[in-house]
């Protein structure tokens, strides 16, 4: 606390007042742009988890692509049981890419739009308020 804060409203200037009021209001502004970026910053990490689980999602799904030429070039040279193996690998990898890129897409949900809705919300709040304090 300041020694202007001290003082009781009614005996301090007017200059005092509003040099108060911009001190506080820059204390307010530096807050909100603070919660913003980390705000910003999450809604990044969730992006960029959501799309590096799509990449792995991918890597996956070629490979059981992959797996399935080789098991169609071994149905077609071998009419024995090596292809069913194949195939049952094969299915195994395509349906761990379709989890992997199901959970990808839940963190790209969570994280978009990519806007500070937090920080909006306050922004509005803290400007009724300052509006309803003019008024007043």
């Amino acid at each position: 606390m300041t020694a202007a804060d001290s003082e009781p409203t009614n005996d301090r200037s007017t200059p005092q007042l509003m040099g108060d009021l911009s001190e506080r209001f820059n204390h307010l502004v530096r807050t909100e742009v603070q919660l913003a970026r980390r705000e910003l910053q999450d809604k990044g990490k969730q992006a960029g988890i959501g799309a590096g689980l799509i990449a792995g999602a991918t890597a996956i799904g070629l490979l059981g692509g992959l797996l399935l030429v080789a098991v169609a070039v071994l149905a077609l040279n071998l009419v024995l049981p090596a292809w069913a193996a194949t195939l049952i690998v094969a299915c195994v990898l395509l349906l761990a890419a379709g989890a992997a890129g199901h959970a990808g897409r839940a963190h790209l949900r969570r994280a978009t739009p990519l806007r500070p809705d937090g920080f909006l919300t306050a922004v509005s709040q803290d400007y009724h308020d300052l509006s309803e304090a003019m008024r007043k």
